[in-house]
């Protein structure tokens, strides 16, 4: 998220307005911040974080009200007194500089992003954006309380079996005189990571945000995959938690497949999968 940056004035019109595709999301529910915080999404998808005052002016600046109309809203809301002059100030050296109030003659500003050091880099989409909310929205009954408390008290069942009653050591011995064998294990783990990003898509979607694309790309010097849940700031902690534990979730159900393609055809290298 960034708060400030430093880019050229441009003039902004006597009865401001959001520049398009700027999405209010209100409050950051248990942020853990001592101020509340609150949230918009610029058409670029970054998200912004802003105090409850400018917020508030965000909210006011419609195209329709001038500096003083903004100003009396403002105030009442605030619950002190926010002058037209006040107003003037936060929209041009704090709102427009971020990209959220458009200029008086549309003309486009470089846009400030944020640059976390961990970021990821190179990266390249799998799944378009609608695709995966059509698929998370499939896999939304996977995440309703009934099914989650089945599915892990199977794989506590499995994971007991496994561990002190069948072992590894038939898989492992078959994998080492077969090594092509590595592919397939190295296949279906490649597979479960793509299916961990499923999961946290659908926890999002679950939860009332809209996920958005999948995708791969370079952590550091690692590639891994990578799944957009940007809109789950607008969720509460709880639904923030479960979309951060939904990827670790849909191993789990990977894991029972894969169990499951074991069972069938009594083949010990599937075993490994599910340890890795």
């Amino acid at each position: 998220m960034t708060e400030s940056a430093e880019i050229s004035q441009r003039t902004v019109s006597s009865m401001p307005r959001l520049t398009r595709g700027t999405e209010l999301i209100g409050e950051y529910e248990g942020s853990g911040f001592r101020e509340p915080v609150f949230l918009l999404r610029r058409a670029d998808g970054q998200v912004i974080r802003l105090s409850r005052l400018l917020y508030l002016v965000t909210t006011e600046a419609d195209g329709r009200r001038d500096f003083g109309q903004i100003s009396a809203r403002v105030s009442e809301e605030f619950g002190r007194t926010v002058s037209p002059e006040n107003i003037r100030f936060l929209v041009e050296e704090r709102l427009q500089p971020l990209g959220v109030i458009a200029t008086a003659d549309d003309s486009r500003l470089e846009l400030p992003r944020a640059k976390p050091v961990l970021a990821l880099t190179f990266r390249a989409s799998i799944l378009p954006e609608g695709a995966v909310r059509a698929l998370a929205g499939f896999l939304r009954p996977l995440f309703l309380p009934p099914v989650v408390v089945a599915v892990l008290a199977v794989f506590v069942a499995l994971d007991l079996w496994l561990f002190f009653v069948h072992g590894f050591g038939q898989g492992a011995r078959t994998t080492v005189y077969r090594p092509e064998l590595f592919l397939l294990v190295l296949g279906l783990t490649l597979l479960s990571g793509v299916f961990h990003e499923f999961g946290h898509a659908s926890a999002c979607h679950y939860g009332g945000a809209r996920p958005g694309r999948i995708g791969a790309g370079l952590y550091l010097v690692w590639p891994v995959f990578f799944s957009d849940v940007t809109d789950a700031y607008r969720l509460s902690r709880f639904g923030r938690l479960r979309t951060d534990l939904g990827g670790i979730y849909f191993n789990v159900i990977f894991s029972l497949a894969v169990a499951g393609a074991y069972f069938l055809t009594g083949f010990d290298p599937l075993l490994l999968v599910i340890l890795v």
